[in-house]
């Protein structure tokens, strides 16, 4: 799974928004930029060391492949079937169809302590409205499991308090 693209990512910054008295994490897909919309603070790489317990949107994983890859296609210019065949040969890589425990690891980077996973279904509990930001026609897209595998075993975590370094090695991130 891990590449040196995805190794590229780890080393980008690394935030946290607070909106109210929570601290989230977003994630590419999964309403980041209503939740940037929405936050009064913004933590950067080592203040998120400081945080406890930061709630993490996580998105049905085909779901957001599939969005992100249309994404990807409709900002680049590039056809469905292309991007496919270039993923599948591992010579696309983009932050909004990467695995979303590619995105727990880099929170790790910063972060030690505890997570919330919730369900996207609960967006609107942090943004009020949430209307997704980009209205793409969505191309049907096979879904590759090596994008999607890893995320579904992060459902059994939601809605409760965990270590995301316990999450993270459960989930074959963390050796």
């Amino acid at each position: 799974m891990f590449t040196n693209e995805w190794t590229k990512f780890l080393t980008t910054d690394c935030v946290v928004y607070k909106i109210n008295d929570l601290m989230i994490y977003p994630i590419f897909r999964n309403g980041s930029h209503s939740l940037r919309k929405a936050s009064q603070e913004i933590l950067y790489n080592k203040d998120i060391s400081m945080c406890n317990d930061i709630v993490v949107m996580i998105r049905e994983p085909d779901a957001r492949f599939r969005s992100g890859v249309n994404v990807y296609c409709s900002r680049n210019n590039l056809t469905v079937d292309k991007a496919v065949s270039m993923i599948k040969k591992g010579e696309l890589f983009d932050r909004h169809f990467m695995p979303q425990v590619l995105w727990l690891l880099h929170l790790y980077k910063h972060y030690k302590g505890d997570v919330t996973l919730r369900s996207f279904d609960h967006i609107t509990d942090y943004t009020g409205d949430h209307i997704g930001r980009l209205q793409l026609p969505h191309t049907e897209i096979p879904v590759l499991e090596e994008f999607t595998a890893p995320d579904r075993l992060l459902e059994k975590y939601f809605d409760m308090k965990n270590n995301i370094r316990n999450i993270l090695m459960e989930c074959n991130v963390l050796s």
